[in-house]
């Protein structure tokens, strides 16, 4: 594994975060369901930039994929049924989110994959 500067893995170790956040803020203050879709897309390409950008400086975590998947599939409920998701997602942001904590720690090792990128380089180096 190629070694990457400090400030790049530190914005790699964080990236993730913020689109996870602002989703769960802006959720809570129940806009309507064109809003969220428009939030979600937002979000969904936020992730998309972040994983090419892991791939141009080394590659991308499992939590990027995750946070990745969740905002697509939170685009296509809220657009294949706004009304349905739209308050599903106000009241269970947050049950989301820590779904996509879970599975991007439990399932890799679960499934035979490598650790992740956090756990290795501080076991490794």
């Amino acid at each position: 594994m190629k070694k990457i500067s400090r400030p790049r893995q530190l914005f790699l170790y964080i990236a993730p975060f913020p689109p996870l956040a602002l989703f769960k803020i802006w959720a809570a203050s129940a806009p309507a369901p064109g809003n969220l879709l428009i939030a979600a897309c937002l979000m969904l390409a936020y992730c998309i930039t972040i994983i090419i950008i892991a791939f141009r400086w080394d590659k991308p975590t499992y939590f990027d994929w995750a946070v990745g998947a969740y905002f697509a599939l939170v685009s296509g409920l809220l657009y294949a049924l706004p009304g349905t998701a739209g308050p599903f997602f106000h009241n269970y942001a947050v049950t989301g989110i820590y779904s996509i904590l879970f599975a991007a720690s439990f399932l890799p090792p679960l499934l035979g994959f490598e650790i992740l990128r956090y756990a290795q380089d501080d076991t490794l180096t």
